[in-house]
Formats: C-alpha cells, structure tokens, sequence
C-alpha cells in the first residue's frame, strides 16, 4: 500500500513507513496516470482468466 496525497498541484507516493517517496508533476502525472490504468487492465484480465480457469 502507499499513501497518495496532493502538494502544490504535484502528486506525491509514499510507502505508510516514509521510507520511500516520490513526486509526480507536469506530464508525469498523466503518464503514471496511464500506465496505472493499464496495469489494472492486466490485472483484471489476469483474474478473469484465473476465474475461467484459462
């Protein structure tokens, strides 16, 4: 899990335990934006194959 909050119009990752951070601005965030909703895409398919047993 990450925590994901907003600063200054950026978007900030961070691990619950603040070891690890990372800030997104500009057209990162769009990026980052797109390859999230395709790895969710993966992983539904994933799911639904294990469901189907394919």
């Amino acid at each position: 899990m990450c925590e994901i909050g907003v600063i200054a119009g950026d978007v900030e990752l961070r691990v619950p335990d603040g070891e690890a951070q990372f800030r997104l601005s500009g057209n990162e965030i769009a990026v980052f934006r797109r390859s999230l909703d395709e790895a969710i895409e993966v992983a539904a398919a994933d799911r639904a194959r294990r469901r189907t047993g394919g």
